[in-house]
């Protein structure tokens, strides 16, 4: 009870002065915070700019966390099961040309296990040429399921 005697004893003009006083001092807090998160926000700039990889490290980790989180739309899998698909067969074609190229480049060379451990010295310059073979193959028939859109580079 002591403290409504208190302030019904004070005067108008002190309760209003009071209440200047505490909307000067938001008014500077709000200010300082202001002033707080825009030097924060320019520190945060100058360190991406001296060093960006931390942040796109960052910012992928954060999209993936975020993209498994997230529920896959009904529309997303329709649109994106194609793409899946089309890309999964043309890397299954593309090994398998990879494949079928360097047993016919060894099969060529004359290159067969027990060969191998006789002609020795030969050996990494055969094998080496079946692996360019190879890669040449899968390359082809990557280029081959997937023809550059026109007006573009490759």
């Amino acid at each position: 009870m002591a403290d409504t005697q208190n302030t019904a004893a004070k005067p108008k003009g002190a309760s209003q002065a009071d209440a200047a006083s505490k909307k000067d001092t938001l008014g500077r807090a709000v200010t300082d915070a202001r002033e707080q998160a825009s030097l924060a926000a320019r520190r945060t700039v100058e360190a991406i700019e001296a060093n960006p990889l931390p942040a796109v490290v960052g910012g992928l980790a954060v999209g993936v966390i975020a993209g498994a989180l997230l529920p896959r739309a009904q529309q997303e899998r329709q649109l994106l099961a194609p793409v899946g698909r089309k890309l999964a067969s043309t890397t299954k074609d593309a090994v398998a040309a990879a494949k079928d190229s360097g047993r016919a480049e060894l099969g060529a060379l004359g290159l067969t296990r027990d060969s191998a451990s006789q002609h020795g010295s030969q050996v990494a310059q055969n094998v080496l040429r079946a692996v360019i073979a190879a890669s040449t193959a899968a390359l082809a028939a990557s280029k081959a399921a997937n023809p550059p859109a026109e007006g573009s580079k490759g």
